[in-house]
């Protein structure tokens, strides 16, 4: 079944489709809230199972122009506002657990995400840095240990070529 778009200039009030309608509202109305980005993530997965942002996506082309910048602009602040929160709480785990190996989002991705959050996420992106930091120096002494080699300011064992 094709996705019909919202209700606008080029559609009309009775679109068959009305759940697609409903989510894209609800994501226009989008304020920057857990509240809200919860409730639409929520319905997006009720009505349309895991694969929901593909629902979106594919309504987002058949609106018009003005209006698929306008949506295309509130869907981004949403899945801004969903990234922004899944860094700051896996910055937060990190810290907290003193684990700074293994985690879902890479050092680049702290350092551009957490300083968005102002002096909190300053302070947040400080204490990974300095987490990361003491990881690499145990990794670098551990491989130094293990292997008898220097290793290089990168925490990587330095390897000696002759010519």
């Amino acid at each position: 079944m094709p996705l019909t778009p919202p209700p606008g200039p080029e559609t009309s009030a009775a679109a068959p489709n009305s759940d697609i309608a409903t989510l894209l509202s609800s994501i226009l109305a989008f304020t920057g809230n857990e509240q809200d980005y919860n409730r639409i993530l929520d319905d997006g997965v009720k009505k349309f199972g895991a694969d929901w942002r593909l629902n979106i996506i594919t309504a987002l082309e058949k609106v018009s122009p003005e209006q698929r910048n306008k949506y295309k602009e509130k869907y981004q602040t949403f899945t801004d506002f969903g990234k922004a929160r899944d860094i700051w709480n896996e910055a937060q785990r990190a810290a907290s657990s003193g684990i700074h190996t293994g985690l879902k989002f890479t050092a680049a991705e702290f350092a551009e995400w957490l300083p968005r959050f102002g002096d909190a996420g300053a302070k947040l992106l400080s204490q990974l840095q300095s987490g990361f930091t003491a990881a690499a120096t145990a990794g670098a002494t551990t491989a130094a240990a293990s292997t008898g080699r220097p290793v290089g300011r990168d925490g990587h064992v330095v390897r000696w070529h002759c010519k």
